[in-house]
């Protein structure tokens, strides 16, 4: 039966919502496995997605704490906010830095967001974990690794659901998840490709991050297009002084087939 009731997304999603809740219909095709293994882990978890979304106080100690606690990140953070901030420019949108557990530690300024979830939602302290916020980007994240968007009805408590989010990993010398990085548009998409610009910037906190961690190393740049060394596209890594590979960013992975992980890749030395 044709009805104007499902010709837009929003609309698709939200049947696809409504039959997976109450029926047990998959939402294949609709939306992206990643968020459809979230919808589940949520539903097992006894969440609603009628459940009131609680985006606690924050004391200020708990605030310097979280910082504290991130601070090589954080600094990484400061250098890259203003660039970020002119890149969002008039788009009424709001970046944030997470730790890796969903822990907010840095955002954009939002004077232009007066009302709404934003203020609420992205105060420094807040955690913004599936656990605590049900389906996310930057809870995605956390549980995948990868670089995620959910947008709009996507989102698995409907308190949310007006929200337009695309987040993306930081990682440190360890190859572990360091923090992440998300930009969230309230009550309408995007006008951009948010995953291009989460994407570059984010390689640009992790690029400030693996550098400051990395005192006692050798650091080797190189890309095939020698114009793009000086951007977040450059290729890096970093080597002991017995020139073993210690660790490389998210680019060289990509392009040399080597995971960020040292106990996922063979072992890697110069001579």
């Amino acid at each position: 039966m044709n009805s104007l009731f499902f010709e837009t997304r929003e609309s698709r999603i939200a049947l696809a919502r409504q039959r997976y809740f109450e029926e047990g219909i998959l939402p294949t095709g609709t939306v992206s496995e990643a968020v459809f293994q979230s919808w589940t882990r949520c539903h097992r978890a006894s969440l609603k997605p009628h459940d009131k979304i609680e985006f606690q106080p924050v004391s200020v100690s708990r605030s310097q704490l979280a910082v504290q606690k991130n601070r090589t990140l954080h600094e990484a953070w400061l250098d890259e906010m203003p660039a970020l901030g002119n890149a969002l420019g008039s788009a009424h949108c709001s970046a944030i830095l997470t730790d890796a557990s969903g822990v907010l530690i840095g955002a954009t300024p939002s004077g232009h967001l007066a009302k709404g979830i934003i203020p609420l939602a992205h105060r420094i302290g807040v955690n913004l974990s599936e656990e605590h916020v049900g389906t996310s980007a930057p809870g995605i994240v956390i549980r995948t690794g990868k670089q995620a968007s959910v947008l709009g009805a996507e989102h698995y408590a409907n308190a949310v659901n007006t929200m337009f989010c695309t987040a993306a990993p930081i990682r440190n010398i360890q190859g572990q998840l360091a923090g992440i990085l998300d930009i969230s548009s309230e009550g309408a998409p995007f006008k951009f490709d948010p995953a291009s610009v989460v994407g570059l910037y984010a390689a640009s906190i992790e690029n400030r991050l693996l550098v400051a961690q990395s005192e006692d190393l050798l650091i080797v740049k190189f890309q095939f297009v020698p114009a793009i060394i000086e951007t977040p596209m450059v290729t890096m890594l970093g080597f002991d002084l017995a020139g073993k590979l210690v660790w490389l960013n998210s680019v060289a992975s990509n392009l040399l087939g080597m995971s960020v992980n040292p106990d996922e890749r063979e072992a890697c030395a110069t001579e």
